[in-house]
C-alpha cells in the first residue's frame, strides 16, 4: 500500500469561499473591520510533525503532571473530540489562516498538538480555526488545553475566541485570568453564554491584538446528549472453556508499521514488532538513502534525508525498534531498478513533462515537471527511460544493505534484524512502479527473484528469517502480475502455462522444490496482505459501511462466509494460508503483514481492530503487522492498547488462547486467554452493535472454583479506556452489560 511520503508534503485544497464567508462574519462579530485579503489564505497541510529549537526548549520545561493531563483527554459521557494528540475528530477541518507556521501540528513532549503562530498581519489578521462539517445542535460546553509559553498572562490577553455569525466573542483572559507559565492550562466554557441559540460549528482563536504564539490540545465538545450504553438489546450468552482449544498466542500478531514517533508509538502500544514496508521500499537505494515513490507520488525519486547517509532510513528505524524492544522487519528490494538523485540530492522524475509532454496531473507545488505518467488524452506514457530517475539493481547490490545492517547491529541470532521481507506486492509492480516495470511480473520471474534474493539473505545472515511473497490481496493470491495485467480471467495465460495452478500454491511448491534440490532455505515465513474490498478501508462511517466492518472480518477465518465484495467467494484467509503451507511447504510460519479495516478515528474502526486482533490470536497466526500504526490516541490505537497496555503499565491480554463461543459474531464477538503471570482468565468482549447495549453472561468452564473477582476495562465512543468498578461472581458465571460499540476486557481471578 501507499508508503509514508518522507521528504514530500501534500497540501489539502481549501474552499476559499467558505473561509471568506466565515471570516467576514467573524471579524464583524468580534469587533474587527474589513474583509480578509486574498493573501490570508487558509492552509491545511499534512506533513510529518516537526519541532523547532524554540519548541524543544519550551517542551523540556513542561511539568510532567501537566503533560500527562494534556495527553489524556477527558472522557465524560456526551463528549465529542474535536482534536486530540494529532487526531482530528470525524468531519473536523483545520481552516486556520495567515499563520507563520506551515505545519498545523507539531511534536511537543511526546504529543502531537496544534500550533498557532499568529506572527503576521494586523489585529484580527490571523487565527486558528477548527470547523465541524456538521453543526452540533446539542453542544453545551467546550473544553481544551492551551499552552501559552513563558508569558502566559500577556499571551492570553492577545487571544479572542469566536464561534461564527450570531454568536458572542470571548476574551481568553476572562476564562483564564491566572494562567501558568510553560505548562498546559485547562479551559472550559459554558456555550450557553455565547452561542445565542446557534448550533456550534466553528471555533476560532484570533489575534485580537499583537502576535500570540500558542499550542492547543484535547479540544472536546460536550453535549446534552449522553452517550450512555445505548438502547437495550437482547441478552447474550458467552461460553468460555479454559481447557478447550488451548494454544499459545504469538505476541508478534500485535505488530504495526510505524514510521514516525516510532519510540513513543511502539512503547504506548507495547508492540513487539515493527515492519518497514510500503511501495517506496521496492525502489529504495540504500547507498544514497533515497527511494522511488512510484505511483504513490508522481513517480519521483526523493532523498530520505539531507545528507545521503547510506541506509540511514533503515538503520534509524532498526535503532528505534531496538530501543523500544521491538523486532524489525526490513524490506529487501527486488525491483530491478532503485532510485537515483540529481546534483545536490535533487529529486528526479520518471515522467518529466519537459521530456514526455503534457500530462493529466503534475506535482504542481513541489516539482511541476513531475507528471503522473498519463497523457492529457488519458493514455499512459509508455517507452520512458528507467534511467531518468533510477539506477539498475540486483541481488549483489542489495547484499550490501543486508551486510551493512549485520555489521551495525549484528546477525539475527546476535540481536540484529530478525526478519527480511522479500519486496512488496510484486504482482502490481506494473501499476505501482510502471515507470520501471511496465509489464506484469510473471510467475517465473517472481520465483527467480525469490530464489536469488532469498539465497543472498541466507548467505549474508544464516540466522535471519526470510519473509514473502507479500502479495497484495485476493487477485494476487491466485494470479500473477502478468495475468492480472492481461485480465483474461477465463483463460489466464501465465496460469495455464504453469499447469493451471493458482499463483501462491505454485510459488510455495516451486520454492520448496528449489530448497530440496539446493539445500538452501529460501523462505521461513509465508506472508500475504489483506484489505477488505467493500470500502471498509476508508474513513466512511455510514451505517452501511459500519455494518460491513462488523461482518467482513469473518473473511479472515470463517469457512462458511462468502465475502460481500467483488470477491464473492469464501476467502477464509487464515485457514487457506495454513492449508497451502501444509500441502506445499510444511513447516513455514504464516504472516499477514499488511491489513486495515479503516475508520481509525471512529469507535467502529476500534471495534473492528479489536475483532481482528482477537481473530489473529485465536486462529494461530504467527506474525501480523497492521498498515500503518494507528495515530496516537485514536480509537484504533486504543483498541491495540486494550490487548497490550490497557492500564498504562503494559498489562496485557493472556498468551494462551482458550475457547470462547458466541451466538452471532457479527453483533458481539469474544476472545479468551489465560495469562501466565497471574493465571488470570482474560476475556475480550466486543459489542459491535451500532445502537444497543447488551446484557452478557460469561459462562465459565474449567476455570477456578466457580467464584472470585473480576476487573474490567472498557473502551467506548468516548475514546477513553476506563477502569470500571470491580465485580464479584459466583456459580461460574459473570453477569454484566456492555455498551453499544464498545470493547470490554474482563480480568477474572
Amino acid at each position: 500500500m501507499m508508503t509514508q511520503l518522507h521528504g514530500a508534503r501534500a497540501r489539502r485544497p481549501l474552499a476559499w469561499t467558505h473561509v471568506c464567508l466565515a471570516l467576514t462574519t467573524l471579524l464583524a462579530a468580534c469587533g474587527g473591520t474589513g474583509t480578509p485579503s486574498t493573501d490570508d489564505t487558509a492552509q491545511a497541510t499534512s506533513t510529518t510533525p516537526s519541532l523547532s529549537t524554540t519548541d524543544t526548549s519550551q517542551a523540556t520545561t513542561m511539568r510532567d503532571a501537566r503533560m500527562l493531563a494534556a495527553g489524556t483527554p477527558a472522557g465524560a459521557q456526551g463528549s465529542t473530540s474535536i482534536f486530540s494528540n494529532g487526531v482530528y475528530g470525524t468531519g473536523v477541518s483545520n481552516w486556520s489562516w495567515n499563520l507563520c507556521n506551515t505545519n498545523p501540528t507539531t511534536a511537543m513532549g511526546g504529543l502531537t498538538v496544534l500550533l498557532f503562530n499568529e506572527c503576521q498581519g494586523g489585529n484580527w489578521g490571523s487565527g486558528g480555526y477548527l470547523h465541524l462539517g456538521t453543526p452540533a445542535t446539542d453542544a453545551t460546553s467546550l473544553q481544551f488545553d492551551i499552552y501559552l509559553g513563558a508569558n502566559p498572562g500577556a499571551t492570553a490577553q492577545q487571544i479572542s475566541l469566536a464561534f461564527g455569525s450570531g454568536t458572542k466573542g470571548v476574551a481568553l483572559s476572562s476564562l483564564l485570568p491566572n494562567p501558568t507559565a510553560n505548562a498546559w492550562n485547562a479551559v472550559k466554557l459554558d456555550l450557553s453564554s455565547v452561542m445565542n441559540g446557534v448550533a456550534f460549528q466553528d471555533f476560532m482563536l484570533m489575534n485580537a491584538t499583537g502576535h500570540p504564539k500558542f499550542y492547543l490540545n484535547n479540544v472536546v465538545l460536550g453535549s446534552s446528549t449522553t452517550t450512555g450504553g445505548g438502547t437495550g438489546g437482547a441478552s447474550v450468552s458467552i461460553a468460555i472453556d479454559a481447557k478447550a482449544n488451548v494454544h499459545d498466542i504469538s505476541p508478534l500478531v500485535y505488530g504495526v508499521a510505524a514510521f514516525d514517533n516510532v519510540g513513543s508509538v511502539l512503547a504506548a502500544l507495547n508492540s513487539p514488532i515493527n515492519r518497514h514496508g510500503g511501495n517506496a521500499t521496492s525502489a529504495y537505494n540504500w547507498k544514497i538513502n533515497a527511494s522511488g515513490r512510484g505511483q504513490d507520488w508522481y513517480f519521483e525519486s526523493i532523498g530520505d534525508d539531507a545528507n545521503g547517509t547510506a541506509a540511514a532510513a533503515v538503520s534509524n528505524l532498526v535503532q528505534a525498534n531496538k530501543a523500544a524492544g521491538a523486532q524489525s522487519m526490513i524490506t529487501v528490494p527486488m525491483l530491478p531498478w532503485v532510485a537515483k538523485l540529481g546534483p545536490n540530492r535533487a529529486k528526479l522524475a520518471s515522467f518529466s513533462v519537459a521530456k514526455y509532454g503534457a500530462q493529466q496531473q503534475t506535482d504542481a507545488q513541489w516539482m511541476p515537471d513531475a507528471g503522473n505518467g498519463v497523457h492529457t488524452n488519458g493514455s499512459l506514457v509508455t517507452g520512458n527511460d528507467p534511467n531518468d530517475a533510477h539506477t539498475a539493481s540486483n541481488e549483489g547490490f542489495q547484499d550490501g544493505l543486508v551486510r551493512a545492517l549485520t555489521q551495525q547491529f549484528g546477525t539475527a541470532n546476535a540481536g540484529g534484524v530478525r526478519y527480511y521481507v522479500m519486496d512488496n506486492e510484486h504482482s502490481i509492480w506494473h501499476s505501482t512502479h510502471r515507470d520501471v516495470h511496465p509489464q506484469g511480473a510473471g510467475m517465473d520471474e517472481v520465483f527467480d527473484d525469490m530464489r536469488r534474493y532469498g539465497g543472498m539473505v541466507r548467505a549474508a545472515d544464516p540466522s535471519a528469517q526470510i519473509v514473502g511473497p507479500e502479495e497484495w490481496g485476493w487477485a494476487g493470491y491466485l494470479f500473477s502480475g502478468k495475468d492480472q495485467q492481461t485480465a483474461n480471467w477465463s483463460n489466464p495465460p501465465d496460469k495455464a502455462a504453469h499447469g493451471g495452478m493458482d499463483y501462491m500454491p505454485w510459488l510455495l511448491q516451486k520454492i520448496r522444490q528449489q530448497e530440496t534440490a539446493s539445500g538452501v532455505k529460501l523462505l521461513d515465513v509465508f506472508s500475504l496482505h489483506y484489505y477488505p474490498q467493500s470500502g471498509e478501508y476508508s474513513n466512511d462511517v455510514s451505517s452501511t459501511t459500519q455494518q460491513l466492518r462488523n461482518t467482513s472480518t469473518r473473511s479472515l477465518w470463517d469457512p462458511n462466509y462468502t465475502d460481500k465484495s467483488w470477491i464473492n467467494d469464501k476467502v477464509r484467509l487464515i485457514p487457506r494460508m495454513k492449508a497451502w503451507v501444509n500441502q506445499y511447504a510444511p513447516g513455514l510460519k504464516i504472516a499477514i503483514t499488511e491489513y486495515s479495516w479503516g475508520a481509525d478515528n471512529h469507535i467502529n474502526g476500534a471495534t473492528a481492530q479489536a475483532d481482528v486482533l482477537g481473530i489473529l490470536g485465536r486462529e494461530g497466526v504467527d506474525i501480523a503487522t497492521r498498515w500503518t500504526a494507528p495515530a496516537l490516541g485514536s480509537p484504533a490505537f486504543k483498541a491495540f492498547q486494550m490487548y497490550r497496555n490497557y492500564d498504562g503499565q503494559k498489562s496485557s491480554f493472556g498468551e494462551h488462547s482458550v475457547q470462547a463461543t458466541v451466538p452471532n459474531p457479527d453483533q458481539l464477538a469474544a476472545f479468551a486467554a489465560v495469562r501466565s503471570s497471574d493465571q488470570a482468565l482474560t476475556i475480550m468482549v466486543i459489542n459491535k452493535d451500532l445502537t444497543a447495549q447488551h446484557p452478557v453472561a460469561l459462562k465459565l468452564a474449567n476455570f477456578g472454583n466457580g467464584s472470585g473477582s473480576v476487573q474490567r476495562w472498557q473502551l467506548t465512543k468516548s475514546n477513553t479506556i476506563t477502569p470500571l468498578a470491580a465485580l464479584s461472581y459466583s456459580g461460574a458465571q459473570v453477569v454484566d452489560t456492555v455498551a453499544a460499540q464498545s470493547v470490554t476486557l474482563y480480568v477474572i481471578h
